[in-house]
């Protein structure tokens, strides 16, 4: 699928999710209380290439737990452990480029650029866990961070 054929704003959460295989970026990036996991460590019960070592048993947050891609809002070849991104929206308007660590140096190449580009140019500002801000037109760093601080309190409630 092209990444001009999406129009970001008006795909819907899919029901039928896309199976992850052996992707684990969200087994790094996310923080799973449950087991005292922070962010951008790794769980101790990911399975590198594999999975989760207890898939059927793990957390409620974890089964919860979708990203982007997996929910088939993003383009098919986006898959975070191909491309070294995994995307998680934070509001309509703002979509977060999380980063494992392990990929840090080399996440950011010309398919991440054209993503963040066409996000861009629908209104919707992208921010990463590196610090990198692209900015839609209308917003402005202060809304932005505003807004993730905001979707951290509602998680931290939530959680």
């Amino acid at each position: 699928m092209a990444l001009d054929t999406i129009l970001v704003k008006e795909i819907t959460i899919n029901s039928d999710t896309r199976d992850c295989g052996g992707c684990t970026v969200c087994c790094t990036v996310s923080r799973v209380p449950e087991f005292n996991k922070l962010e951008n460590q790794d769980c101790v019960h990911q399975i590198e290439g594999k999975g989760c070592g207890i898939h059927t048993k793990r957390p409620m947050v974890c089964k919860k737990y979708f990203c982007e891609w997996a929910k088939g809002n993003a383009p098919e070849d986006f898959k975070p452990d191909k491309v070294g991104v995994m995307l998680e929206r934070v509001t309509d308007d703002i979509m977060s480029f999380l980063i494992p660590p392990n990929r840090k140096t080399n996440w950011y190449n010309q398919k991440t650029e054209d993503y963040a580009q066409l996000l861009k140019s629908q209104g919707i500002s992208v921010v990463t866990n590196t610090g990198k801000v692209l900015l839609a037109e209308g917003h402005d760093t202060e809304y932005v961070w505003e807004q993730i601080e905001k979707q951290a309190r509602i998680n931290r409630i939530i959680d």
